[in-house]
């Protein structure tokens, strides 16, 4: 699928770039999600470079999900499904 025309499809035009971008930024937000439980289940006082890491982790996760909206395949309305009937059964492609 290509970027659509909107300005945010152009930050990360190609898939493979999105797609790697996704798994760093997953990762990333998983592991400090994770050191802030453990944190808080073990010593209970979160240490600055936590506070700090989660905070950038959450400022730019709208980002991340602005650039997944704008490469997002169309639907409803804008996808024009073609229907096949065969043998009294109606399937979509």
């Amino acid at each position: 699928m290509e970027p659509t025309n909107s300005p945010l499809g152009a930050i990360i035009p190609s898939a493979k770039g999105r797609k790697i971008a996704y798994a760093l930024y997953a990762l990333a937000a998983f592991v400090v999600g994770n050191a802030a439980i453990y944190i808080a289940a073990t010593t209970g006082e979160a240490p600055t470079w936590l506070i700090g890491a989660t905070a950038v982790i959450n400022n730019i996760a709208p980002i991340f999900g602005a650039v997944a909206i704008a490469n997002a395949p169309a639907t409803g309305k804008e996808a024009k499904a073609e229907v096949i009937q065969t043998e009294g059964a109606i399937v979509s492609e």
